[in-house]
């Protein structure tokens, strides 16, 4: 079990990897666009088209620093165990296993669903301190803690 958090980790990195890719991509498209982007006789048509482009460029961007500072955020976290739960830890309930890192939803390893989320997400807040063995509630449900990597 302790091999999945070092899978999870690469598996993470892929994901914001090629985010961050087609986040670039898409810049460098928009980019083209706007220098092609021709003046016509039809002058507020041109400027409106090339608010547009300018508009879903800067869009991009937005996304591009987010995925760049989750990556950044990932490679600052300690992945060591811990006696309770923390953030870098993997932690399993008899329902579900988080791993509490970045929010970034689902993530499939060795065919098991691994929910990835930010420690300021409701149920990393729950779970932040709490040991092995300890029964936290979230959302008027009782889970256990089975085991914390």
């Amino acid at each position: 079990m302790k091999d999945i958090k070092s899978k999870l980790f690469v598996a993470i990195n892929e994901i914001l990897d090629q985010r961050i890719d087609k986040y670039r991509k898409t810049i460098e498209r928009t980019i083209d666009s706007k220098s092609n982007e021709t003046k016509s006789s039809a002058g507020d048509k041109f400027e409106t088209g090339r608010a547009m482009i300018q508009r879903e460029q800067e869009m991009n961007e937005g996304f591009l620093n987010q995925n760049l500072t989750l990556k950044n955020q990932l490679a600052q976290i300690n992945l060591n165990p811990n006696e309770t739960v923390q953030v870098g830890s993997l932690v399993i309930t008899e329902n579900a296993q988080y791993f509490i890192s970045i929010g970034i939803g689902k993530v499939q390893v060795n065919n098991q669903i691994v929910f990835v989320v930010s420690p300021q997400s409701p149920i990393a807040k729950a779970l932040i301190g709490k040991p092995k063995g300890d029964v936290f509630s979230f959302n008027d449900i009782n889970f256990e803690i089975m085991e914390i990597f």
